[in-house]
C-alpha cells in the first residue's frame, strides 16, 4: 500500500479534525432543536386544544346561564306555581304569556337556536318558540325518552349529546333546566335547543398551519364537529384504524398530545376535554407539516455544514500549502538531510524536481553550500598554515645553526685574542731583552700576523653570517606576517560560521513556530527543527573552538614577530660589533706590519715598541670584549630561534587540529 505523503496526511487530518466537531455539533444541534421544536409544536397544539375547549366550555356555561335566567322569569315560574300533576292546571293565558316571552327571545337570537321550549312533567311540549311561530299545540312533540329530559327530572341541569332536532331536523344539543312547582316537585323542563352549527362555527375559526384543523368528539366517540361534514355523526374515533391510543385518552377525558393515523396520513394532535359537556376538542395537523420546522433546521444545519466543509477544505489546502512552502519538502526528507549534516556528510544531493527550492529545504541547501565553501577555505588556510609553520621551523633551524657557528668562531677569536694578549705581555716583559730576542719578536710578529689574518677571515664570515641572519629574520617576519593574515582570514571564516549558525537558529525558531501552528500535524516537523537547532549549537561550539585556536595562533604570531624584531636588533648589534672588530683587526694588522718593518730598529725603538705593545694589548682587550659580546648575541639568537621553533611546532599542531576538524566533514 502506498504511503501517504505529508500533504495528504495534513489535508485528511485537517478536514477530519474540522468535520468531527462539526458533525457532533450538527447532530447535537439537530437533535436539540428538533426536540425543542417538537415540544414547542406539541405545546402549541395542546394549548390550542385547551383554548378551544375552554372557549367551548365558556360558551356552554353562558348558554346554561341564559337558560337558568329564563326559568327565573316570573312568567315562567307563574305558569308552574299551580301546575299540579302533569301540568294539568296550567292555564292557556299563562302558556300564551310564556310562549310570547320565549318567542321574543328566540327572534333576537334565532341564528344560534333551533328553538326554545317548555315541557310538562311528562315531556310534552307545552310552549315552543321557533321560526314557524305556530307554537307547541300543533306539533305534539314529546321528549320524555331523551336523556337530557331524564337527567333533568332528577333535578340537574343537563346538556344533551348532539342530536337531530324533532322540530326542524337539524343538528342540535339541548340545555335542559328542570322546573318545579310551588311545592318543589318536578313540573317540567325549560329547554334551549342550540344549533350545533353555531358552536361549530366558533370552533372552525381556529386553524393551525395549512393542514391543521380542529374537530370535536362526543362522549361516545362520534365526531360532533369535523371540517368534512360527511364525517359528523357518521365516524366514531373509537372504531377507526390507527386511532386506538388517542381514542382511549379522549374517552378518559385526558389532556395532551398524541400521534395517530387517519385515512393513511400520519398526524399529531393536541386535545383537551370540555368540562361542561364531557366532550373532547382535538386540534390535528399532518405530521409532515408539524415537523417541517425540524426538517428546515436539519436542512439549514446541513447547508451550513456543507458551506463550512467547503471553507474548511479551502482553509486546510491553504494551510497545507503554506506549511509545505515553509518546509520546502517532506519532513522525512528534511530529517534525512539533517541527519547526514549532523554526521558531517555534506555530499547530499538536494532534489529539485525541476522546481526552485524554497523554505527550510532551500535554507538547508544554502547552509550545506556555505559549510562546503567554509570548510574548503579552512582547509586551504590550514595548508597555508602548515606550509608557513614548516618554513618557519626550517628558518629557525638555519638561524640556530648560524648562531652556533658564530658562537664557535667568536670563541676561537676570543682564544686568539687572549693568546695575543699573553704574547703582548711577554713582549712587554722582554722589552729590555729586545735586542737579544729580535728573532723571537719576528716569530711572534709572524704568528700574530697569521692570527690576525685568521681573525679577519673569521670576522668576514661572521659579518656574512649576520647578514644572512638578518635576511632570514626578515624572511621569517614576512612568513609570520603571512601567517597572521591567514589567521585573520580564518577568523573571518569563523565569523561566517557564526552568522550561518545564527541564521540556522532563526530558521529553526521559525520552523518551531510553524510547527506549533500546525498543532498535532506539525509534531514531526518540530523534531526536525530541534535537530537543526542542535546542529546549529554544535556548529557554534566548533566555531568557538576554532576562534580560540585562531586567537592562540594570532598571539603566537605576535610573539614571534616581537621575537624576530628582537633577533633583528641583536643581529644588527652583532653586525656593528663585527664591523668594529674588522676595523680593529685592520689597525692591528698595520701595527704588526710596522713592528715587523721596524725590527731592525728595535734597539733604537724599544720605547716605541713598548708603547706599541701596550697599544696592542689594549686593542686585544677590546677585541676580547667585542668577541664576548658576539658570543652573547649568538646565544640570544639561539634562544630566539628556539622560541621561534617552539611557536612553529605549536602552529603545526594547531594546523593538524584544524585539519582533523575539517576532516570530520565529507565535502
Amino acid at each position: 500500500m502506498k504511503k501517504l505523503t505529508l500533504r495528504s496526511k495534513l489535508i485528511i487530518g485537517g478536514v477530519a479534525a474540522a468535520m468531527l466537531p462539526l458533525i457532533v455539533v450538527g447532530l447535537f444541534s439537530i437533535n436539540q432543536s428538533s426536540s425543542a421544536l417538537v415540544k414547542l409544536a406539541e405545546g402549541q397544539a395542546k394549548l390550542t386544544a385547551q383554548n378551544l375547549a375552554a372557549m367551548t366550555n365558556l360558551y356552554m356555561e353562558q348558554e346554561i346561564e341564559k337558560a337558568r335566567r329564563m326559568t327565573s322569569e316570573a312568567v315562567i315560574r307563574k305558569m308552574f306555581d299551580n301546575a299540579g300533576a302533569a301540568g294539568s292546571d296550567i292555564s292557556f293565558s299563562e302558556v300564551s304569556a310564556a310562549e310570547a316571552y320565549l318567542l321574543t327571545l328566540y327572534q333576537k337570537t334565532q341564528k344560534n337556536y333551533d328553538c326554545l321550549f317548555v315541557t310538562n312533567s311528562s315531556g310534552l311540549f307545552i310552549v315552543l318558540a321557533d321560526d314557524s311561530g305556530r307554537g307547541a299545540g300543533q306539533k305534539k312533540i314529546n321528549v320524555a325518552e331523551r336523556k337530557y329530559f331524564q337527567s333533568a327530572k332528577s333535578g340537574k341541569i343537563s346538556i344533551s349529546e348532539p342530536i337531530i332536532s324533532k322540530v326542524s331536523g337539524v343538528s342540535i344539543f339541548v340545555i335542559a333546566v328542570p322546573l318545579q312547582d310551588r311545592s318543589g316537585a318536578f313540573a317540567g323542563v325549560l329547554g334551549s335547543a342550540v344549533k350545533l352549527a353555531a358552536l361549530n362555527k366558533k370552533i372552525a375559526q381556529s386553524t393551525i398551519g395549512e393542514t391543521g384543523y380542529p374537530f370535536m368528539v362526543g362522549n361516545d366517540g362520534r365526531f360532533i364537529y369535523h371540517p368534512v361534514t360527511e364525517y359528523i355523526f357518521k365516524l366514531n374515533i373509537t372504531t377507526l384504524e390507527g386511532t386506538e391510543e388517542i381514542a382511549r385518552r379522549l374517552m378518559a377525558q385526558e389532556t395532551g398530545v398524541e400521534e395517530y393515523q387517519f385515512k393513511g396520513v400520519d398526524k399529531i394532535a393536541g386535545f383537551a376535554p370540555v368540562p361542561a359537556t364531557g366532550w373532547s376538542l382535538v386540534v390535528a395537523q399532518n405530521e409532515s407539516e408539524f415537523l417541517a420546522p425540524v426538517v428546515s433546521i436539519r436542512n439549514m444545519v446541513l447547508t451550513v455544514g456543507c458551506i463550512f466543509l467547503a471553507l474548511t477544505i479551502v482553509a486546510v489546502l491553504w494551510f497545507v500549502r503554506r506549511i509545505m512552502t515553509v518546509l520546502g519538502n517532506d519532513p522525512s526528507e528534511i530529517a534525512k538531510v539533517a541527519d547526514r549534516i549532523a554526521a558531517g556528510d555534506l555530499t547530499y544531493e538536494f532534489k529539485t524536481n525541476g522546481k526552485p527550492l524554497c523554505g527550510v529545504y532551500a535554507g538547508m541547501k544554502q547552509m550545506t553550500d556555505n559549510l562546503k565553501n567554509m570548510f574548503a577555505d579552512i582547509s586551504q588556510g590550514v595548508q597555508t598554515l602548515t606550509s608557513s609553520s614548516t618554513e618557519l621551523s626550517a628558518v629557525s633551524q638555519q638561524m640556530t645553526s648560524g648562531a652556533a657557528h658564530s658562537s664557535q668562531k667568536a670563541n676561537h677569536v676570543s682564544s686568539a685574542s687572549e693568546e695575543m694578549a699573553t704574547a703582548m705581555n711577554s713582549v712587554a716583559a722582554a722589552t729590555e731583552q729586545t735586542s737579544a730576542n729580535l728573532q723571537m719578536i719576528v716569530a711572534a710578529a709572524e704568528e700574530m700576523s697569521a692570527t690576525i689574518d685568521e681573525i679577519s677571515t673569521n670576522t668576514a664570515k661572521g659579518s656574512r653570517t649576520t647578514t644572512q641572519a638578518v635576511e632570514k629574520a626578515e624572511h621569517i617576519s614576512e612568513k609570520v606576517d603571512a601567517l597572521g593574515r591567514a589567521a585573520t582570514e580564518i577568523s573571518k571564516v569563523t565569523e561566517t560560521i557564526s552568522d550561518i549558525s545564527e541564521q540556522t537558529n532563526l530558521l529553526a525558531l521559525n520552523a518551531t513556530i510553524e510547527a506549533a501552528r500546525a498543532g498535532d500535524a506539525g509534531k514531526g516537523f518540530a523534531v526536525v527543527a530541534g535537530e537543526i537547532k542542535e546542529l546549529a549549537r554544535q556548529t557554534a561550539r566548533a566555531t568557538d573552538e576554532i576562534g580560540m585556536k585562531i586567537g592562540e595562533v594570532q598571539t603566537t604570531t605576535t610573539e614571534s614577530v616581537e621575537a624576530i624584531k628582537s633577533i633583528v636588533e641583536i643581529i644588527d648589534d652583532i653586525n656593528s660589533i663585527v664591523t668594529s672588530v674588522a676595523s680593529a683587526i685592520e689597525q692591528q694588522s698595520a701595527t704588526t706590519q710596522e713592528i715587523s718593518n721596524n725590527v731592525s730598529q728595535a734597539a733604537t725603538g724599544v720605547q716605541e715598541v713598548n708603547e706599541n705593545v701596550n697599544q696592542t694589548s689594549t686593542v686585544a682587550s677590546g677585541v676580547t670584549e667585542d668577541v664576548h659580546q658576539v658570543s652573547q648575541a649568538a646565544d640570544e639568537i639561539t634562544t630566539g630561534t628556539k622560541h621561534i621553533n617552539k611557536s612553529a611546532l605549536e602552529l603545526s599542531k594547531l594546523a593538524e587540529s584544524l585539519n582533523q576538524m575539517v576532516g570530520k566533514f565529507k565535502l
